[in-house]
C-alpha cells in the first residue's frame, strides 16, 4: 500500500497544494469522510483523501483555518479529480464548506453507462459478496482520528485512478465517451445542497397526507431541527422521521401534548418539552399559520 502524509495546519495544506502545482498531475483520486447528523448536528466534511498516483494525502478539514486553502485544493486545481458516485460529496461540500470540486470523473456514472451496478467494491471484484465496513459508523469527528482509521480512508482512494482507465478505455471502446462527458458535465453543473428544514417533503408519507398534515408536519420538522442544532443532536435523536409523521397523521392536541407525545416515544434522550413546545408553536407562526394551536385545540385535517 502507498504511505500516506496526514495534513492538520494550514500551513502544511499550503506546502501541500505547492508541491502538486510543481507535480501538475492530470488527475488526482479524491474522496471524503463526512458525518451526516449522525453524532451532532448538520453535515460536516471530516477528512480529504487525495491520492496522485505516489501517496496519499489526509487533508483535516476540521483543523484548516484558512477557507480558501480548501476552495484552491478543490475548486481552483485543474487536475480532475477522480471520484465514484459523486454527487454525494458534492453536495456535502456545498452543504457544509459553501464549496463545490471540479473538474470531476465520476466512475460510478461511467460504470452505470456500461451496464454495471452496485458499489465500489462490487464494481473492483464483481464476484465479492461486500460487506459494510466497520468504519461505517464512525465518529469523523473525534480527534485525534486513531491510526487505523486514517489507513482506512487511505485505502479507500488507492483503486480509483487505476479503475478509471479501464473505465475511460471501456467508453472509448463501446462508443458512449461523448454520452459520459456530457452526463458527467451535468452531474457537476446542478445546484448541489438541500435546505435542512425542506426534507419533510421528501418522506414517503408526505404525498399522502391531507393539506392540514402536510402543515404539521412542517412544522414537527422545523421544531425539530431548530431543536436539534440548539442541542447539538442528531435530529432523529429529537424524534424519529416516522415519530413526526404519525404525529402529523393524528396529533394528540396542542404543543405541549405533541411535546409530551415525543418523550414517551423515547428510551434514552428526553427532550425539553416546554423548549420543543415553544419551538413548535414559533414555527407556527413562521409557516404563516392560522392560530392551529389557540386554546390548546387539537389540530385536525
Amino acid at each position: 500500500m502507498a504511505g500516506h502524509h496526514y495534513f492538520q495546519t494550514d500551513r502544511e495544506l499550503a506546502g501541500l497544494l505547492e508541491r502538486l502545482s510543481r507535480q501538475d498531475p492530470d488527475r488526482v483520486a479524491l474522496d471524503l469522510e463526512s458525518e451526516h447528523n449522525l453524532h451532532s448536528y448538520g453535515i460536516h466534511v471530516s477528512l480529504i483523501q487525495l491520492y496522485d498516483g505516489e501517496s496519499v494525502s489526509l487533508v483535516d478539514v476540521l483543523s484548516i483555518r484558512d477557507p480558501s486553502l480548501l476552495r484552491a485544493l478543490l475548486e481552483e486545481t485543474p487536475w480532475v479529480k477522480v471520484m465514484f458516485d459523486a454527487s454525494g460529496d458534492l453536495a456535502t461540500v456545498r452543504a457544509a464548506l459553501d464549496l463545490t470540486i471540479r473538474p470531476v470523473f465520476d466512475l460510478a456514472l461511467a460504470a452505470r453507462l456500461l451496464g454495471r451496478q452496485g458499489s465500489l467494491d462490487k464494481l473492483l471484484s464483481p464476484g465479492s459478496s461486500a460487506s459494510k465496513s466497520r468504519f461505517q459508523k464512525a465518529n469523523w469527528l473525534k480527534r485525534p482520528i486513531p491510526p487505523d482509521m486514517l489507513e482506512y480512508a487511505a485505502g479507500d482512494v488507492l483503486p480509483l485512478l487505476d479503475l478509471a482507465d479501464r473505465l475511460l478505455a471501456e467508453l472509448v471502446s463501446s462508443g458512449q465517451l461523448f454520452r459520459f462527458l456530457a452526463k458527467n458535465a451535468q452531474i457537476q453543473a446542478k445546484a448541489h445542497g438541500r435546505d435542512p428544514y425542506q426534507g419533510y417533503r421528501r418522506l414517503p408519507a408526505y404525498s399522502m397526507l391531507a393539506p392540514a398534515q402536510k402543515r404539521l408536519l412542517a412544522e414537527l420538522w422545523q421544531a425539530r431541527e431548530r431543536y436539534a442544532e440548539r442541542h447539538d443532536l442528531p435530529p432523529h435523536n429529537v424524534a424519529a422521521h416516522e415519530v413526526l409523521a404519525g404525529l402529523a397523521r393524528n396529533p394528540p392536541g396542542g404543543p405541549e401534548k405533541i411535546a409530551a407525545a415525543l418523550n414517551r416515544r423515547r428510551s434514552r434522550i428526553r427532550i425539553d418539552e416546554a423548549e420543543f413546545a415553544a419551538l413548535l408553536r414559533g414555527a407556527g407562526g413562521r409557516a404563516g399559520g392560522r392560530g392551529h394551536y389557540r386554546a390548546g385545540e387539537r389540530y385536525r385535517a
